[in-house]
């Protein structure tokens, strides 16, 4: 009694054709990986600027005594 399961025939250029469109369909998926980082990276630097604006307008310091204090930290 023969034992394990039967081989099926290789057909290789099949495989190949299932392997390019398995690669196609990752190739895709990661473009989307890597633009859905690239907009989370995006908005997460506009909420710090928007952070920052905030701090400064709350500070209650004008425009150029923010400019004096910079330039004073700068030297």
């Amino acid at each position: 009694m023969p034992r394990g399961r039967r081989k099926k025939p290789v057909n290789y250029e099949e495989e190949l054709e299932v392997l390019d469109t398995q690669i196609a369909d990752l190739t895709k998926k990661l473009q989307a990986v890597k633009e859905k980082k690239k907009a989370r990276i995006k908005k997460e630097e506009e909420n710090k600027d928007a952070d920052k604006w905030e701090k400064i307008k709350n500070s209650g310091l004008s425009v150029d005594e923010l400019l004096d204090l910079v330039n004073k930290k700068a030297d």
